[in-house]
This record gives structure tokens, sequence and C-alpha cells, in this order.
């Protein structure tokens, strides 16, 4: 890394399992030995193979806390919605109404009362139930996404 940091983000868990299979003394070192990797970016060296294990297990925390750090400085999702994002879904309207006044076109209309559109299903017998639109409206539909 190749900047330093003011701050990290410590968990509990380490500080126990550090206290557990090591000395007082040697769990401090580690403690101290992790905060200096997370301010610095250093790998340090170990006397102990314990700590170093203990060290390698709490590493991929403090690197995923110090990578949201650097990309919240980039800043959130740009105003206006999602005008700035390349792969935000675009969605179909089809123009017909549920009659609730929003337009969204979610009206269960095909009669089975499974709320399911029969264009998108398998029928109980495994087979592709009848295509209300046909291939040319279909390809419309996809052209204007």
């Amino acid at each position: 890394m190749a900047e330093t940091f003011e701050s990290i983000v410590m968990y509990k868990t380490w500080l126990d399992v550090a206290r557990k299979k090591l000395s007082e003394e040697a769990a401090c070192k580690l403690m101290v030995q992790i905060m200096e990797y997370g301010f610095s970016g250093e790998i340090p060296e170990f006397d102990d193979p314990v700590a170093e294990v203990i060290f390698d297990m709490a590493r991929p925390n403090v690197d995923s806390n110090i990578k949201k750090k650097i990309n919240g400085r980039k800043g959130g999702r740009k105003p206006g919605g999602q005008s700035g994002n390349k792969n935000a879904k675009k969605r179909i309207t089809t123009g017909l109404s549920n009659g609730n006044g929003n337009g969204n076109g979610n009206a269960n209309a095909n009669g089975n009362g499974n709320g399911n559109d029969p264009s998108l299903c398998l029928g109980p017998d495994g087979q592709a139930n009848e295509v209300e639109q046909s291939k040319e409206e279909w390809e419309a539909m996809i052209d204007a996404l």
C-alpha cells in the first residue's frame, strides 16, 4: 500500500483468539502489528508462528476495510439516479395498465389465477405454453431496449 492511514477497523475476535492462543505480551504485540500493518501496509516479521497465522487470518479483513475506505473517497451514485450507471437494467414496459393508476402493467390476465404469465412458463406437461406475442413483437420490445 502506497498511502498511509490514520485509522483501521479492528475486531474483538482477533484479540479473543490472540489471548486464547498466545501469552498476554504476545497478544498485545500482535495487535500492535496488525494496527501498524493497517496504517502503513508493511507486513511485519513474526517470531511466533501462531501469531503469524492469526495475522494471516486478520489481514484480508484489514485489506478489505482499507479498500472500502479508498472506494468511499470516490463518492456515491451520481445525482439524478442511474444516469451514470452503465450497467443499470432497462425496464421493459408494455403500455398496458393494470388499473391501479401507475401504468406498470402488472395485471394477471392469463385466467389461471396463479399470477404467472403463460408466455414465460412451462405447462404441467413440461411443454411451453402458447406465446401470445409474435416473434416480431418480441424483437421490437428487445430493440426498444
